[in-house]
């Protein structure tokens, strides 16, 4: 029987010439052999063996195929030495992803903090009004400075009162990207700009007393919660007035 397999291709079940150590190595090689039996000979999978007499040489891989997940393959490190490596290494490098932070350590921003009420806020005190404009205009050292804010351009683009089209402030998203002063304060001399500038200063009521009404709520500075006008400390958060 043993001839009969080594003709057809098979090595034989049980080699005379092998060493088992005990019985119980002789049933592991035959339990192996069983099992490699049932493996197709065409098969990609490859006979895994050390060398071992009585299991017989292993099937190469032919150049191209895949490569199964037991294989190991060979390569050079770094010290010119031919060392087995595992075929299904797992790109550490890759998984090693260094996310540095949102801001530059010495960058230099476009736009400032936001003094500005922002869009889509609708409370009390963050109300974008002519109002509000013309005191951040009072309010900011320069012209520059005050039109440095995205919000800002972002209610002159949208207010209703006089919104001023794209190409009006364009000349002057340029001098603010730039930095430019003086080409901040040219724009100014735009009729749209001077006609809304004057729109404010008339909504504005700086110089009038504001006398607020007795039943006007007022809202918490800290988690925006209304509160009745009466309550020296917010009703939610506990914090004072």
């Amino acid at each position: 029987m043993c001839a009969r397999q080594a003709r057809y291709g098979r090595p034989p079940l049980i080699n005379d010439n092998a060493r088992y150590h005990d019985f119980f190595d002789l049933i592991f090689h035959l339990l192996y052999r069983l099992i490699f039996d049932r493996v197709p000979k065409r098969s990609p999978v490859p006979w895994r063996t050390n060398g071992w007499s009585p299991l017989g040489p292993g099937r190469r891989r032919a150049a191209g195929g895949a490569v199964p997940a037991g294989a190991h393959s060979y390569e050079r490190d770094a010290y010119g030495n031919e060392v087995g490596v595992s075929a299904r290494r797992l790109p550490v490098a890759y998984l090693l992803v260094d996310v540095p932070c949102g801001l530059a350590a010495g960058g230099a921003p476009t736009l400032h903090a936001s003094a500005f009420p922002p869009a889509h806020r609708p409370l009390a005190a963050h109300l974008q009004t002519l109002r509000a404009l013309h005191q951040h205009l009072r309010a900011a050292p320069t012209f520059l400075d005050a039109v440095s804010d995205l919000h800002v351009l972002l209610y002159l683009a949208t207010n209703e009162a006089l919104p001023l089209p794209l190409d009006v402030l364009e000349p002057l998203c340029v001098a603010v990207r730039a930095r430019d002063a003086a080409a901040a304060d040219a724009w100014r001399a735009h009729p749209a700009w001077a006609t809304l500038e004057q729109l404010a200063a008339a909504a504005s009521s700086d110089d009038e007393p504001r006398i607020a009404p007795a039943n006007e709520t007022w809202t918490c500075p800290h988690c925006t919660y209304h509160n009745p006008p009466h309550a020296h400390s917010c009703d939610m958060c506990a914090l004072p007035r």
